[in-house]
Formats: C-alpha cells, sequence, structure tokens
C-alpha cells in the first residue's frame, strides 16, 4: 500500500523483493559481527573466504534463478547466498574458538528472528499496511523479550555493553534492551 502511495503501481515488484530479502536481515546482523571479529582477531583469510562463499553462491544461481523467476530470482540469489555465508562463518568462528558466549547464543536469536519476519511477511500480506505498522511499534519490545528469553547476553557481557555506552540516555535504553540493571 505504501509503494503504490509514494511511488505508483510500476514500483509494485519492488514488494516481493523486500520480502524474500527480509529474512537476510537477521542474517546480516548475525555475520556483520563474526566477519569483523575474524578480521580483528587476524583470521582475514577467513573473512575472505565467507565473502568468496558469498560471491560463488550468489553470481553461481544468479542467472539460472533470474531466469527462473525474474526480478525476485535475484532477491532469492542474495538470500541464498547470505544464508551459505553466514553457515560458512559460524562454522568457521567456532573452528578459531571465538564463536563462545553470546555469538554462540546468537544462533537461537536468527531462528527466532527468521520465524518473526517469516509471519510479520504473512500478516503484512494478509492484513496489510496496519499489520506492517503494528510489527514496527512492537519491535522494540519484541527485541528486548527475544534478548532477555533467550538470556543471549550473561553478566558479564550486559556488563560490559553498558560500559561502553557512553551517552546516559543511550544506555538507560541499551540497558532496558538487554534486561540489565546498569543503566545508572
Amino acid at each position: 500500500e505504501v509503494i503504490l502511495m509514494v511511488s505508483g503501481r510500476a514500483y509494485l515488484d519492488a514488494y516481493g523483493v523486500f520480502l524474500v530479502l527480509l529474512p537476510g536481515v537477521p542474517m546480516a546482523a548475525l555475520i556483520a559481527p563474526l566477519l569483523s571479529a575474524m578480521k580483528g582477531l587476524h583470521f582475514m583469510k577467513w573473512a575472505v573466504f565467507c565473502d568468496f562463499i558469498w560471491m560463488a553462491v550468489y553470481f553461481g544461481t544468479f542467472f539460472f534463478l533470474v531466469g527462473l523467476w525474474g526480478v525476485l530470482g535475484m532477491a532469492a540469489a542474495q538470500l541464498l547466498a547470505s544464508a551459505f555465508q553466514t553457515a560458512a562463518a559460524i562454522v568457521l568462528s567456532k573452528r578459531g574458538g571465538f564463536y563462545g558466549g553470546a555469538g554462540a547464543r546468537t544462533g537461537r536469536v536468527l531462528a527466532v528472528f527468521a520465524a518473526v519476519a517469516a509471519a510479520g511477511t504473512a500478516a503484512a500480506i494478509h492484513w496489510g499496511l496496519a499489520a506492517a505498522a503494528i510489527l514496527v511499534a512492537a519491535s522494540p519490545f519484541l527485541l528486548r523479550a527475544v534478548l532477555v528469553g533467550l538470556r543471549i547476553f550473561d553478566e558479564e557481557e550486559a556488563r560490559l555493553i553498558a560500559a561502553m555506552t557512553q551517552t546516559k540516555a543511550l544506555r538507560k535504553t541499551v540497558c532496558w534492551m538487554i534486561g540489565h540493571g546498569g543503566a545508572a
């Protein structure tokens, strides 16, 4: 509905692409810190290898999927490449011994976010803009429920995150989000 209001019917195909790419958001949230950790811990060749896997899967499936589904095939190739890159980064970071702590628990978050993204997409398709607006408004509370419910950060990790947040207002928000009482 928003695409129609803002851009017109010519851009309506973008909505399908958006829906296909939507599950990639939680994958990107997982992969970015893992690749940064690899680079920071002198495992640059692993980070480059993960990027190569993304490139090989994307270009290896691109023409076939585009031929099969058109512009949606491009989005599907992107999503498939991101899934393979994420799996490779997890396997390699476990091998390197730096997947412990919060990193090991992020797999559960990825599964929950993928389910929420799928449910949110279905709700937006079925009920339209109102469902999408409700999900956007509820997202901070859903994120907090996931982070606290799955105990993503232990007390030491939460304390470190709170200590790294310099602005008092932002620190209060971050502490609320991760369920840490050290917002002062």
